[in-house]
């Protein structure tokens, strides 16, 4: 029989042995004491790693907000008064075009900042998750 290569011991914890090398090896083991400790050790060593990587293998956590498609016919409806007010602007002369797209610009805005504000009261974790630095 040759003779035991320490690397054969984390070997033979990760089963990466052939059989009749594995009997070898735990035959020795069996019979040296030095071996026998390191064994031991890397035992120990291996049953924690393999805890660890068991305890932070990734899980995919996707949450989805309760409502998650915009309302169809608000989009649809911003949209076709957005063409509307575009072909219109074209019509009409150059100043009150261009206070017409800015109070619809404001109008916009002020339309997504209100479902911005009122998705931070009803999906209050999502935005604490997403500011919130990792306690790892």
């Amino acid at each position: 029989m040759k003779p035991v290569d320490p690397a054969e011991i984390s070997a033979l914890l990760d089963g990466e042995l052939s059989p009749e090398r594995t009997e070898q090896v735990r035959r020795a083991i069996a019979e040296d004491s030095e071996l026998r400790r390191e064994f031991d050790e890397l035992s120990v060593v291996h049953t924690d790693l393999t805890r660890c990587a068991v305890a932070t293998r990734f899980q995919p956590r996707l949450p989805f907000l309760k409502n998650t498609s915009p309302p169809a016919i608000a989009i649809v409806g911003l949209g076709l008064a957005m063409l509307i007010l575009r072909l219109t602007v074209k019509l009409i002369p150059l100043g009150v075009g261009v206070a017409v797209q800015s109070t619809a610009l404001v109008l916009v805005l002020l339309w997504v900042f209100h479902c911005l504000v009122r998705l931070t009261h009803d999906e209050p974790w999502r935005f604490a998750e997403a500011g919130a630095p990792s306690t790892a």
